[in-house]
Protein backbone atom coordinates (compact mmCIF):
# COMPACT_ATOMS: atom_id res chain seq x y z
CA UNK A 1 0.00 0.00 0.00
CA UNK A 2 1.74 2.96 -1.29
CA UNK A 3 -1.16 6.11 -0.49
CA UNK A 4 -0.27 8.50 1.54
CA UNK A 5 -2.24 9.46 4.48
CA UNK A 6 -2.18 12.58 6.90
CA UNK A 7 -2.32 11.19 10.27
CA UNK A 8 -3.51 12.81 12.77
CA UNK A 9 -1.76 10.52 15.71
CA UNK A 10 0.82 8.49 15.80
CA UNK A 11 1.69 6.55 18.74
CA UNK A 12 5.22 5.34 20.02
CA UNK A 13 6.17 2.11 17.62
CA UNK A 14 6.75 -1.30 20.00
CA UNK A 15 8.11 -4.21 18.07
CA UNK A 16 8.26 -1.95 14.77
CA UNK A 17 4.77 -1.13 14.90
CA UNK A 18 2.62 1.98 15.79
CA UNK A 19 -0.91 2.65 16.30
CA UNK A 20 -1.81 5.29 13.62
CA UNK A 21 -5.00 7.11 12.54
CA UNK A 22 -6.23 9.36 10.00
CA UNK A 23 -9.86 10.19 9.54
CA UNK A 24 -11.36 8.68 12.45
CA UNK A 25 -10.23 5.20 11.58
CA UNK A 26 -7.28 3.47 13.12
CA UNK A 27 -4.54 0.59 12.31
CA UNK A 28 -0.82 -0.28 12.15
CA UNK A 29 1.88 1.03 10.39
CA UNK A 30 5.73 -0.18 10.09
CA UNK A 31 8.62 1.82 10.38
CA UNK A 32 8.24 3.33 6.73
CA UNK A 33 4.63 4.71 7.68
CA UNK A 34 3.31 1.75 5.85
CA UNK A 35 -0.30 0.48 7.38
CA UNK A 36 0.63 -3.40 7.99
CA UNK A 37 -2.84 -3.88 9.53
CA UNK A 38 -5.34 -1.86 7.49
CA UNK A 39 -7.15 1.10 9.07
CA UNK A 40 -10.79 0.55 10.35
CA UNK A 41 -10.55 -3.10 11.65
CA UNK A 42 -10.32 -2.34 14.62
CA UNK A 43 -10.38 0.17 17.15
CA UNK A 44 -9.13 0.74 21.01
CA UNK A 45 -5.85 -0.64 19.18
CA UNK A 46 -3.18 -1.09 22.40
CA UNK A 47 0.99 -1.43 21.62
CA UNK A 48 2.84 -4.86 20.61
CA UNK A 49 4.10 -6.89 23.01
CA UNK A 50 5.69 -10.27 22.14
CA UNK A 51 4.44 -10.04 18.84
CA UNK A 52 0.21 -9.65 20.30
CA UNK A 53 -2.01 -6.89 21.05
CA UNK A 54 -5.35 -6.18 22.65
CA UNK A 55 -8.16 -4.95 20.34
CA UNK A 56 -11.71 -4.25 19.73
CA UNK A 57 -13.41 -5.20 16.89
CA UNK A 58 -16.04 -3.57 15.25
CA UNK A 59 -18.86 -5.62 17.51
CA UNK A 60 -17.55 -4.14 20.60
CA UNK A 61 -15.88 -7.57 21.25
CA UNK A 62 -12.09 -7.61 22.79
CA UNK A 63 -9.47 -9.77 20.95
CA UNK A 64 -5.73 -10.23 21.11
CA UNK A 65 -4.43 -10.21 17.08
CA UNK A 66 -0.40 -10.69 15.87
CA UNK A 67 1.46 -8.71 13.73
CA UNK A 68 -0.66 -9.62 10.75
CA UNK A 69 -3.77 -8.92 12.17
CA UNK A 70 -4.79 -12.55 12.62
CA UNK A 71 -7.49 -12.79 16.12
CA UNK A 72 -5.25 -14.87 18.48
CA UNK A 73 -8.14 -15.47 21.36
CA UNK A 74 -10.81 -13.49 22.45
CA UNK A 75 -10.38 -11.67 25.69
CA UNK A 76 -13.19 -12.85 28.45
CA UNK A 77 -15.58 -10.41 28.68
CA UNK A 78 -15.18 -9.55 32.73
CA UNK A 79 -11.17 -9.34 32.53
CA UNK A 80 -8.67 -6.65 31.83
CA UNK A 81 -5.49 -7.71 30.47
CA UNK A 82 -1.65 -6.42 30.66
CA UNK A 83 0.97 -6.40 27.62
CA UNK A 84 2.63 -9.71 27.85
CA UNK A 85 5.67 -10.19 29.47
CA UNK A 86 7.80 -13.52 29.68
CA UNK A 87 4.35 -15.07 27.99
CA UNK A 88 2.28 -13.88 30.60
CA UNK A 89 -0.45 -11.48 30.82
CA UNK A 90 -1.55 -10.35 34.47
CA UNK A 91 -5.13 -10.66 34.03
CA UNK A 92 -7.75 -8.49 36.27
CA UNK A 93 -11.07 -9.98 37.17
CA UNK A 94 -13.81 -7.45 37.70
CA UNK A 95 -15.60 -10.09 39.16
CA UNK A 96 -13.99 -10.74 42.36
CA UNK A 97 -11.30 -7.77 42.13
CA UNK A 98 -8.47 -10.30 41.80
CA UNK A 99 -5.60 -10.91 39.33
CA UNK A 100 -3.93 -13.80 37.58
CA UNK A 101 -2.20 -14.51 34.71
CA UNK A 102 -3.25 -15.97 30.87
CA UNK A 103 -0.88 -17.55 28.53
CA UNK A 104 -0.17 -17.13 25.04
CA UNK A 105 -3.26 -18.29 23.12
CA UNK A 106 -5.63 -17.35 26.11
CA UNK A 107 -5.44 -19.95 28.61
CA UNK A 108 -5.53 -19.22 32.80
CA UNK A 109 -2.42 -20.73 33.50
CA UNK A 110 -2.53 -18.89 36.89
CA UNK A 111 -5.11 -18.84 38.59
CA UNK A 112 -7.28 -15.26 39.48
CA UNK A 113 -6.32 -15.72 43.26
CA UNK A 114 -4.17 -12.41 43.85
CA UNK A 115 -5.03 -9.13 45.29
CA UNK A 116 -1.80 -7.94 42.92
CA UNK A 117 0.28 -9.77 40.68
CA UNK A 118 2.52 -8.05 38.75
CA UNK A 119 4.66 -8.86 35.57
CA UNK A 120 7.02 -11.86 35.63
CA UNK A 121 11.20 -10.85 35.51
CA UNK A 122 13.60 -13.60 34.89
CA UNK A 123 10.59 -15.99 35.92
CA UNK A 124 9.33 -14.53 38.94
CA UNK A 125 6.48 -11.95 39.91
CA UNK A 126 6.00 -10.07 43.37
CA UNK A 127 2.21 -11.27 44.28
CA UNK A 128 -0.13 -10.83 47.08
CA UNK A 129 -2.55 -12.48 48.97
CA UNK A 130 -4.47 -11.10 52.30
CA UNK A 131 -2.41 -7.52 51.94
CA UNK A 132 0.94 -9.00 52.57
CA UNK A 133 3.65 -9.89 49.01
CA UNK A 134 5.76 -12.41 48.29
CA UNK A 135 7.11 -13.82 45.46
CA UNK A 136 5.84 -16.40 43.20
CA UNK A 137 7.04 -18.32 39.86
CA UNK A 138 5.51 -19.41 36.75
CA UNK A 139 3.74 -21.60 38.66
CA UNK A 140 2.04 -19.91 40.39
CA UNK A 141 3.55 -20.64 43.74
CA UNK A 142 5.16 -18.50 46.31
CA UNK A 143 8.68 -18.93 46.55
CA UNK A 144 8.74 -15.85 49.20
CA UNK A 145 5.61 -16.52 51.27
CA UNK A 146 3.50 -13.56 51.38
CA UNK A 147 4.72 -11.48 54.91
CA UNK A 148 5.56 -8.11 53.76
CA UNK A 149 3.79 -5.49 53.61
CA UNK A 150 5.78 -4.57 50.23
CA UNK A 151 8.00 -5.69 47.91
CA UNK A 152 9.55 -4.04 45.02
CA UNK A 153 12.27 -4.97 42.30
CA UNK A 154 15.36 -2.86 41.74
CA UNK A 155 16.84 -2.00 38.97
CA UNK A 156 20.12 -4.66 39.81
CA UNK A 157 17.34 -7.33 39.66
CA UNK A 158 17.35 -8.15 43.34
CA UNK A 159 13.95 -7.24 45.86
CA UNK A 160 13.51 -4.58 48.35
CA UNK A 161 10.90 -6.07 51.07
CA UNK A 162 9.04 -4.02 53.95
CA UNK A 163 7.89 -6.29 56.79
CA UNK A 164 6.05 -2.80 58.46
CA UNK A 165 9.29 -2.18 59.87
CA UNK A 166 12.40 -2.68 58.19
CA UNK A 167 13.54 -2.45 54.85
CA UNK A 168 14.72 -5.40 54.01
CA UNK A 169 16.76 -6.21 50.58
CA UNK A 170 16.47 -9.83 49.43
CA UNK A 171 19.30 -11.40 46.78
CA UNK A 172 18.13 -12.85 43.54
CA UNK A 173 16.41 -15.57 43.83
Amino acid sequence: MNEHYEYVDIQDFHEGLAVAGYDDTWGYIDVRGQFVIEPGLYFGLSEFSEGLAEVVKIDGSRVFIDRNGNVVFSCHENFAYDPFQEGLSTTYSFDNGKMGYVNRIGELVIPIEFEHAGKFNDGYAVASKNNLYGIINKNGNFVIDPMYTSITMTSQGYYAANDGVTLLYLTKI
